[in-house]
């Protein structure tokens, strides 16, 4: 949500699909894509459950006035869709979670989901994370969320507290895995509030 979660995105997925050999394109809504899985004729902004919650039935998200939704698509030298980008819009939360547990579980996995909400975190996510991240039956462990910024800032309150580095290390790693400013005071809070 916003321009500065754009930037991030874009910044990170040219990191691993070079711009120069899969260039990023606006998908319109005449495009196949909106016609196959659903009928779509406009992208309606839909909010997370977050945010719902929050704002008691709003559509915008982190107090900002509701943005103006694209969908754009990564796509490789013949043309085709490699990533689909929903910017402003919380389509593929809906697309996405009811399913996620189960596609994990059916790839050999664990599933843990911790929502994690950096207004009112929850008092035991950090301890929830490091248990999950570190429990021998959860190895190797894919950490993920939407953008990056909140599995990079609880890895970096793991490698602190739970590996023993110190914080400039850290937070360059952090850094690298999609820290971001909404973030990165949370898990340095967290940390010096919590430290050794």
């Amino acid at each position: 949500w916003g321009p500065q979660a754009k930037e991030q995105f874009d910044d990170q997925i040219g990191r691993v699909l070079p711009r120069d050999k899969n260039p990023i394109i606006d998908l319109p809504m005449d495009h196949p894509i909106w016609h196959t899985q659903f009928e779509l004729t406009h992208l309606p902004q839909m909010s997370s459950i977050q945010s719902w919650r929050r704002t008691g039935g709003g559509v915008t998200e982190r107090g900002l006035p509701p943005g103006r939704q694209s969908a754009r698509a990564v796509v490789d030298e013949k043309g085709r869709i490699m990533v689909v980008m929903i910017h402003d819009d919380d389509i593929p939360d809906g697309w996405e979670r009811e399913g996620e547990g189960a596609a994990v579980k059916s790839a050999g996995m664990n599933y843990v989901h911790l929502p994690f909400d950096p207004q009112n975190p929850d008092a035991h996510l950090i301890d929830n994370f490091i248990a999950a991240v570190t429990a021998t039956q959860n190895q190797p462990a894919y950490v993920h969320c939407a953008a990056g910024g909140r599995a990079a800032s609880l890895w970096m309150v793991k490698r602190v507290l739970a590996d023993g580095w110190d914080e400039q290390r850290a937070l360059t790693e952090a850094n690298a895995l999609g820290l971001n400013d909404r973030f990165r005071p949370f898990a340095l809070n967290y940390i010096h509030a919590h430290g050794r």
